[in-house]
């Protein structure tokens, strides 16, 4: 009998912990979440900043990780301001950038890199929506995505 109470415990135990473990969320879901959001807010920027220096600094005060590693192509544009996102109780950094001759992209970071649908890589992987180009990857614990209606060429040439 104390064999089987055992058992019974061990397995209620870890029914328990089985369901308060969080679902590991559908990167689409996730994906057409914050772009849908960012398309049809009236308030793109909570900041506006010509500066990544004081964008950083923006986010830091809000308790947000602004320790960004950016590729070449994007670091080097001029970004025009940024917000914070929530997404099921995450926040998400949306930082507008303008490529000369591009209509504008948007960056959005999550310190996340588990989601289903989602095979992180640190080299970009990239995609399409019904009306934006996409870039996706994974690097020092966040996952960042790209997202702009530019075309999908010249958005690979920034990355």
């Amino acid at each position: 009998w104390l064999a089987a109470a055992a058992a019974v415990a061990l397995l209620l135990g870890l029914g328990v912990v089985w369901l308060r473990m969080p679902a590991v969320p559908e990167f689409a879901a996730y994906r057409d979440d914050v772009l849908q959001r960012v398309q049809t807010d009236p308030e793109h920027l909570a900041f506006d900043s010509r500066n990544l220096a004081n964008i950083r600094q923006w986010l830091g005060e809000r308790g947000v990780d602004a320790n960004l590693d950016l590729p070449a192509g994007l670091a080097s544009l001029t970004p025009h301001g940024c917000r914070l996102l929530d997404w099921n109780g995450q926040k998400v950094v949306l930082i507008c950038l303008v490529p000369k001759g591009s209509p504008h992209i948007d960056l959005l970071v999550i310190d996340r890199t588990r989601f289903r649908g989602f095979t992180p890589s640190d080299a970009p992987q990239f995609g399409q929506t019904a009306s934006m180009a996409t870039a996706v990857w994974r690097k020092g614990g966040k996952t960042y995505l790209l997202a702009g209606k530019i075309d999908p060429e010249r958005l690979r040439q920034l990355l």
